[in-house]
């Protein structure tokens, strides 16, 4: 249920409060530009997480794939 996008526009009243995929997803079809900026605008920052962390989760994973 709390991945429901719709959960969210029936709870939150106040435009401020939405989050930037809720956002995008009551953006007209028109507007494609924004629709674009705002899809790098969420997915950027975690490309750029990933390659700092992917490190440590190799690190564990082969932490743990140790037998003995």
């Amino acid at each position: 249920m709390y991945n429901y996008p719709r959960w969210f526009l029936n709870t939150l009243k106040e435009k401020d409060l939405y989050t930037v995929a809720i956002g995008l997803m009551n953006l007209d079809e028109t507007e494609f530009t924004r629709f674009a900026a705002g899809s790098v605008f969420i997915g950027v920052p975690i490309i750029i997480l990933y390659f700092f962390l992917v490190r440590y989760m190799v690190e564990g994973m082969s932490a743990g794939a140790v037998k003995g």
